[in-house]
């Protein structure tokens, strides 16, 4: 009788573990569907309705209609898998359609992800560890059944690095040039993964003594980024003479501004929460921006913003003023014209507010206010919005589930930022090891230092790095320096 690990199946055996894993999808997808936290009704049968798709679904729609891919707000990345849906299918039919390939792909790279950790150590008992990790993560897999980037994300950048490890491993010029062409897909489903070739890169000159020219190699790696990035700033550059490599607005909605938008503006200067439908006491509902805020029903008056971001420009009189006028603008008798001239006259107002801010405290616009955003990112407790209840009203299997994805998500992170340290400085392939060694802590400052915000999707896609990092790395500490 074989003793485990070895009486499983062997992990080479991809026919027999994906239909494993599109077994457990499956039982996910129920289980969701059970408990309600997907199939909602505003997507299919099946999805969650996310406000940012219409800006995905829109230029294409546009396009089927004979127009033009516009509004351009996003890259075609997630719009490329509605057409091809959409060619077929009419709403909602199509969503249920794409919640479905989000699943069968999710399928696939959950599998894919625990072969890349067998490939590198050799571990059957590693390959297990990490299925089950990554089977537990909720926070990736909930995104299965969101109409939003997040789930094609988290699979195409596992398939990018499986792809790097294949190449690197046999030298494929075939592996390294797909390794390319799955990166290439990332960014254009989320923009903010552009910087990650440049980790390729730094990777690739480390491998020129193992896998030959770096010129040569580069050139491979980069082919499908120059050309579809190529053609996509072309036509940026006709239309609008000007060079735009991803998205040309950070902020959907920025061609067009509303004072939901340029609150969101004025607070993330300071270092405030903008994410309104997670936390209820968000910096943001100060100023009833909130959709669930309204006449009667809003909580902004329980939300206190600190002394330390006043100017001589504002004060708390001024603000709560135009939180007053902002609240006030939502009710129906309010008229279109009249609900128009006062939202300029408010976007004036954050935009002087703003301005004040980043002139009068660059301390904290510069330092603190990344700082929060980072505190805020890193201290999450696992999904936020898979739990729709405070741990106070959870009962008690929902207390244990959330205590475990808090612990979860805080092994993730900082096991995957020291685990890719250890891979890179004890493991026999540092040039293997130095890109996703690299891109865990990107996905982890990227957001809060950069952009300043800290929702926790923006997290999912480096999850599946992190967990790679964690489990060779705990393999690679017993490993002799390279």
């Amino acid at each position: 009788m074989k003793r485990f690990p070895y009486s499983v199946p062997d992990p080479e055996r991809w026919r027999t573990w994906i239909a494993i894993t599109v077994v457990v999808k499956a039982l996910m997808l129920l289980l969701m569907l059970h408990i309600g936290a997907i199939g909602t009704g505003e997507a299919g049968v099946l999805g969650v309705w996310w406000s940012d798709a219409p800006t995905y679904f829109d230029p294409i729609d546009s396009l089927l209609r004979g127009g033009d891919y516009l509004p351009d707000l996003r890259l075609p990345g997630y719009g490329a898998v509605y057409l091809l849906v959409r060619l077929f299918t009419e709403p909602p039919l199509t969503y249920d359609v794409i919640v479905v390939l989000q699943f069968l792909v999710a399928a696939v790279s959950m599998y894919v992800l625990p072969r890349i950790v067998y490939r590198i150590t050799g571990s059957r008992k590693l390959f297990l560890a990490t299925l089950l990790l990554y089977v537990a993560s909720i926070s990736v897999h909930w995104y299965d059944g969101v109409i939003l980037t997040e789930s094609f994300c988290a699979s195409a950048m596992i398939f990018f690095i499986d792809r790097w490890e294949n190449w690197y491993r046999t030298g494929s010029k075939a592996a390294l040039f797909t390794a390319g062409l799955w990166l290439t897909w990332a960014i254009f489903l989320k923009p903010v993964i552009a910087p990650v070739p440049a980790f390729a890169l730094a990777a690739l000159w480390l491998a020129r003594a193992h896998r030959g020219a770096f010129v040569r190699n580069a050139l491979v790696f980069s082919l499908s980024l120059i050309v579809i990035d190529g053609a996509w700033i072309l036509r940026n550059a006709m239309r609008y003479g000007e060079f735009s490599p991803v998205a040309r607005m950070l902020y959907t909605g920025a061609d067009a501004p509303t004072p939901e938008l340029r609150a969101v503006e004025f607070v993330i200067v300071f270092g405030g929460d903008c994410t309104w439908w997670t936390d209820p006491q968000a910096e943001i509902r100060f100023f009833n921006t909130g959709k669930d805020q309204l006449p009667g029903r809003t909580n902004a008056s329980s939300i206190v913003l600190p002394d330390r971001i006043m100017t001589s420009v504002y004060n708390m009189d001024t603000l709560q003023a135009t939180a007053d006028e902002i609240l006030a603008l939502k009710e129906p008798t309010v008229t279109e014209e009249e609900r128009d001239a006062r939202n300029k006259a408010i976007n004036a107002r954050f935009e002087r507010w703003t301005q004040a801010f980043i002139d009068e405290h660059p301390f904290q616009y510069q330092v603190l206010s990344r700082l929060l955003a980072l505190r805020r990112y890193v201290l999450q407790t696992g999904n936020p919005i898979a739990y729709d209840l405070t741990f106070r009203e959870m009962p008690l299997h929902y207390k244990a589930l959330k205590l475990f994805h808090m612990g979860l998500h805080w092994t993730t992170m900082l096991g995957g930022c020291l685990g890719g340290w250890i891979w890179f400085r004890r493991g026999n392939a540092r040039p293997l090891a130095l890109l996703p060694a690299l891109i865990v802590p990107f996905g982890i400052l990227i957001f809060p230092f950069a952009l300043r915000l800290s929702e926790h999707r923006y997290m999912v896609p480096f999850i599946p790095v992190m967990l790679l990092c964690l489990v060779v790395g705990w393999h690679a500490r017993s490993t002799p320096t390279a």
